[in-house]
């Protein structure tokens, strides 16, 4: 059952072409976690689960693993400075050991 759900579009320019990306952010009563899915016109499969996610201090943390070709990628999702101002976003993969900021948007 779907409590309450959050969905915010994002817009940016990657490699010189449009993006547009939706995110649905939604609490799962049963698993006491959050989960998210996204749409993205980058993604070839276009939407995908976004992980399941809680709350670490003040910011909204969404852990996933998806199949690279060397092996599993591990994502970590961020939301941080979270007011009714905007927040930021931030994506840091993990392949093969190594961690790497991929990813900052700052909504506002």
């Amino acid at each position: 059952m779907i409590e309450a759900c959050l969905t915010f579009p994002q817009n940016s320019v990657h490699s010189r072409e449009d993006n547009h990306s939706t995110r649905v952010i939604y609490w799962d009563r049963q698993a006491d976690r959050y989960r998210a899915f996204y749409c993205d016109s980058l993604q070839p499969g276009g939407c995908g689960e976004a992980g399941s996610g809680s709350w670490e201090g003040q910011d909204l943390v969404f852990e996933s693993t998806s199949e690279g070709p060397s092996g599993p990628i591990k994502m970590s999702q961020r939301f941080s400075e979270i007011s009714s101002k905007g927040f930021t976003f931030s994506l840091d993969v993990v392949n093969q050991g190594k961690s790497e900021r991929s990813l900052t948007i700052h909504a506002s």
